[in-house]
């Protein structure tokens, strides 16, 4: 692994530097961790939170029975789930081509 990783572009250079550093040799926990995916997560779930607070609070909160918003709360909580996952795919996916273009793999 040590040649490779001399002769390896950026990608795999940060991430021999961060098997190094946590002596892990699993390649999935060595790509989750370059690609920072539980940071990018935190950023989603707050997004997700944040979007779907907004709208329920905008568009229901206080204007119809109980039973209704109840249903509508449901709502928020897929509002809440689907954005979280939309903006951690597209905040994974440009970390992945920013490493890629690092590396020199991607023409633009």
């Amino acid at each position: 692994m040590g040649e490779r990783c001399r002769k390896a572009g950026t990608f795999l250079t940060r991430a021999c530097q961060l098997d190094a550093v946590s002596g892990q040799s699993d390649g999935k926990a060595r790509l989750l961790e370059a690609l920072d995916v539980r940071g990018h997560l935190r950023r989603g779930i707050a997004v997700g939170v944040a979007l779907a607070v907004a709208t329920y609070l905008l568009f229901v909160a206080g204007s119809s029975s109980l039973g209704t918003q109840a249903l509508y709360l449901s709502l928020t909580v897929v509002l809440a789930l689907t954005t979280t996952a939309v903006v951690t795919t597209i905040l994974v996916g440009a970390e992945a081509y920013k490493l890629l273009s690092e590396d020199g793999s991607v023409d633009t």
